[in-house]
């Protein structure tokens, strides 16, 4: 390949990567005033686009690298929700399941002798969009984040979206905005939701941020110690009150699941990658994300979260009762479910009376959500992409014990949005859940990065 060639692929490279960025960015705006499904797909189709025009070039590539397998397994799922909207003779589906054939009878989309896997068609083809618009951030980042500085750009971005999102909520509620997208009616106008419906959003969205000024961190220390001291003195003093920002934004959320999901990253990823290999910088930053959490709360908690309400009155809020309706509903459809996206629509013939009257859309919890929606099927695929992905990373930090701080920082962000997707459904907002594929495919970028080659990168 000719020099110009080589030019030309870098500045296509740099115009795909500040598109990604500004996909991220933009998707956590304030256009979300009413949040609807018209925003967020076209988003999804601009990421679409991008996977189209790029993904000819960056699967020719000879060099099978961490992300290829998990990239055809994802690639397999969205196969596997489009073949839940393919019409099967009526009969056949009475036989996949009963349940499935008396509730098309009702007459769904006026299809005659005929029945697909999904109960909800259109619900399945937005599904298809959402999770190929996230296909696409994986699949983009692990393609153009091969040097340093590319790594910076992007881990930059979305350490800013949970500093912005936080000054975005004080700054509303200074003019006199209690809530942006959502009424008061549950009483809780007092927390920080900005452009998200629940406190649970945006403090999932703090714990991937909190990862990524992690990573920051460990690249600047590295920069400090090797030259440019002032100036990387200076950019580490900003990242760190930047995190302490991150922690108030947390705590003054209310959310108990997400602050608890964040400890509990810190604590596994402290016990598998970095008890063999602590260092004064590594205790340095265990013991600050203590104090600093721990004095917050004392003193700046919020109505929901300071330190008695976490000792004394820590719930589900009411969960369970809504987990085992949800898992009465998936006995009826155990191998496909009700069909992604279907849960909204099928649910309320599962719903008892121990539960709220509104209207419930989802499973508050990811995991059930998948396992109703998808059946064992779709769990299947998610536990082998987790497996390989996890299996990954230790061959990673194996091959190259250098990386261990830097991966384990941003394996933090990984590790508390999926502890915390146990009681949330923040995989179904791509405000949040673009920015956790993005940082899920960094890790795995980080094995690709020489970090010896300093400012050249």
């Amino acid at each position: 390949m000719s020099a110009i060639d080589l030019k030309r692929h870098a500045a296509l490279d740099y115009f795909l990567l500040l598109l990604l960025c500004f996909c991220l960015i933009v998707s956590l705006l304030p256009f979300h005033l009413i949040y609807k499904e018209n925003i967020s797909l076209i988003f999804a189709l601009i990421t679409v686009s991008l996977f189209i025009f790029y993904a000819g070039r960056s699967w020719q590539s000879e060099n099978i690298d961490r992300s290829f397998l998990i990239s055809r397994l994802l690639f397999a799922y969205l196969i596997y929700i489009l073949i839940q909207i393919i019409p099967l003779p009526t009969e056949l589906m009475s036989r996949i399941s009963v349940p499935r054939s008396l509730i098309w009878q009702a007459g769904a989309y006026g299809l005659k002798d005929y029945a697909t896997l999904s109960l909800d068609i259109s619900a399945t083809v937005w599904s298809v969009i959402l999770l190929a618009c996230y296909f696409s951030i994986f699949l983009l980042t692990t393609n153009l984040v091969i040097t340093q500085r590319r790594l910076l750009i992007v881990v930059f971005v979305i350490f800013s979206l949970g500093i912005y999102q936080i000054a975005f909520d004080l700054i509303s509620k200074s003019l006199g905005y209690q809530y942006i997208s959502s009424s008061e009616t549950d009483g809780h106008s007092y927390r920080l939701t900005g452009t998200f419906i629940n406190s649970n959003n945006l403090s999932a969205l703090i714990n991937i941020s909190f990862a990524s000024g992690l990573a920051l961190l460990m690249i600047l220390f590295d920069r400090f110690k090797s030259g440019k001291k002032i100036i990387s003195l200076g950019l580490i003093i900003l990242v760190i009150a930047g995190q302490i920002i991150l922690l108030y934004g947390s705590i003054q959320s209310g959310s108990a699941g997400g602050l608890l999901s964040l400890f509990l990253a810190v604590a596994v990823i402290l016990t598998l990658l970095l008890c063999r290999r602590l260092e004064l910088k590594g205790l340095m930053l265990i013991f600050g994300f203590f104090v600093c959490t721990i004095s917050l709360l004392v003193f700046y908690g919020s109505r929901e979260l300071n330190i008695e309400q976490l000792t004394q009155r820590l719930t589900l809020s009411g969960r369970p009762d809504l987990w085992m309706a949800v898992i009465n509903m998936w006995k009826d459809f155990p191998v496909f479910g009700v069909g992604a996206g279907a849960f909204e629509w099928t649910f309320p013939g599962y719903k008892t009376d121990e539960l709220s009257p509104l209207r419930i859309v989802n499973a508050h919890s990811t995991y059930l959500n998948l396992l109703v929606e998808t059946g064992l099927v779709g769990i299947c695929f998610m536990i082998m992409i987790v497996y390989i992905y996890i299996k990954n990373i230790m061959m990673l930090v194996k091959a190259n014990p250098n990386l261990v701080y830097l991966v384990g920082c941003l394996m933090t962000g990984w590790v508390a949005f999926m502890t915390h997707e146990a009681v949330e459904n923040n995989f179904l907002l791509p405000s949040v859940a673009m920015p956790f594929f993005c940082l899920m495919a960094l890790v795995l970028c980080v094995g690709k990065i020489d970090f010896n080659l300093g400012k050249a990168n």
